[in-house]
């Protein structure tokens, strides 16, 4: 980890307090949490950096612990955690349904949520609530159905942590260029663009003339979704190989959301 002094002009490495597997950052206004992605290896804490002090100290213990698929996520309403449980026999939960915890603004307790009916967790805040994308849904397969189709994909409002599935959500696998970009109220996933700002609409991404099948890697400035590079996966010669020169790109594309 470098952490770079802009007053200096310099970087300096900073020490992290365990071995960072298994972990990932999460800025939070002025500090940077290092927290854990599951439990399954043991119970850890998640570590908080004070950029302005270059101290470390540990986060107050969460309530869902022992988790996996751990998600911190940095709202306005404070640092919501959501988590998948695991069994006292340390196999997961099945279903697999999402918990949700708030750590308030300088609090030191956390709140925690209702469980919500969704197997994702991969999330967004959009400035009103988190929103997870993800289309399709599970129902557990013949050997352990669950007797419904539990979706991936949800929105939640950590100030009141009421749940939703996600407003009137395409069909999994309908959807046009595969762009993945979650940031703010505008998002792309899953071949569509989702606006979380204006009634909750979705709107088919079309692939750019040219373009290749698989995007590259994608994100927003402001309104303005930037894409660069990309794959196709051509079927090799036959000698089993694949050309470079067929198969990556190193162009650019914009799109203007209107």
């Amino acid at each position: 980890m470098l952490a770079w002094d802009s007053g200096e002009d310099s970087w300096e490495e900073v020490s992290t307090p365990e071995d960072p597997s298994w972990s990932y950052l999460v800025v939070d206004g002025t500090r940077l949490v290092l927290a854990s992605g599951s439990d399954e290896t043991g119970v850890r804490p998640d570590h908080v950096y004070d950029t302005s002090t270059g101290a470390w100290s540990i986060l107050p213990q969460d309530p869902l612990k022992p988790s996996f698929d751990r998600a911190l996520i940095s709202t306005s309403h404070g640092l919501v955690l959501t988590a998948k449980s695991i069994r006292p026999d340390g196999g997961p939960a099945d279903p697999a349904l999402v918990h949700a915890a708030v750590l308030p603004p300088g609090g030191d307790a956390w709140r925690t949520l209702p469980v919500m009916d969704q197997l994702g967790g991969r999330w967004t805040w959009t400035g009103q609530r988190l929103v997870d994308p993800t289309l399709g849904g599970a129902d557990g397969g013949q050997v352990n159905n669950y007797g419904r189709v539990i979706p991936f994909g949800g929105r939640l409002d950590p100030a009141t942590g009421d749940w939703s599935p996600l407003p009137d959500a395409p069909s999994e696998g309908s959807g046009g260029w595969s762009v993945d970009a979650l940031d703010g109220p505008s998002i792309a996933a899953g071949g569509w663009l989702y606006d979380d700002d204006s009634n909750s609409s979705w709107t088919l991404l079309p692939r750019p003339h040219g373009a290749p099948a698989d995007p590259g890697p994608s994100v927003w400035a402001d309104d303005v979704l930037v894409v660069y590079g990309g794959a196709d996966w051509d079927p090799p010669d036959a000698h089993g190989q694949l050309g470079p020169e067929n198969v990556w790109s190193t162009s650019a594309w914009a799109y203007r959301v209107l």
